[in-house]
């Protein structure tokens, strides 16, 4: 437990940590339990208040991501990882490539979608070009993104 000062009015911070060092609890975040496997990778989250519900995570022995299971509110939504494809609820929601990510577009084709890299490997732009007319309009940049030079994203 610790004391902090924030807009001149002292807030408890309640955290608790197992023997490893891993956060078991965040009370002002409405943590209330994270459970840990051997590789101290969390395999359960579970969260009260306003977004009330659980995390739950499955991994290989050797700690690749499996699945992951979202429950809020008693439905559950769960997202399968099979090496670059993302699946939730059993559809296809992407897959990576060298050059960014492919996505199903809804009518049984893909968008590709491309990303360009600074010299440290940030992703600065998403881009795709949806009408296939080979130049990349204003409509079709997905994200920007910017950074300040210690790192911080603005």
């Amino acid at each position: 437990m610790s004391l902090v000062l924030q807009n001149n009015i002292f807030k408890v911070s309640i955290t608790d940590y197992d023997p490893d060092g891993n956060l078991t609890s965040d009370k002002n975040k409405n943590i209330t339990s994270i459970l840990y496997n051997h590789l101290n990778m969390p395999t359960k989250i579970t969260v009260t208040g306003s977004n009330a519900g659980t995390l739950d995570y499955v991994y290989t022995a050797d700690g690749i991501k499996l699945q992951k299971t979202k429950t809020v509110g008693g439905v559950p939504t769960t997202t399968d990882y099979a090496g670059n494809y993302v699946y939730e609820n059993n559809q296809l929601q992407f897959f990576n490539t060298s050059e960014g990510y492919v996505e199903p577009d809804g009518s049984g084709g893909y968008n590709y979608v491309y990303s360009y890299t600074d010299h440290l490997g940030n992703v600065r732009l998403n881009y795709s070009d949806f009408d296939g007319n080979g130049t990349i309009s204003q409509s079709e940049i997905l994200k920007e993104r910017n950074f300040y030079p210690f790192g911080l994203e603005h």
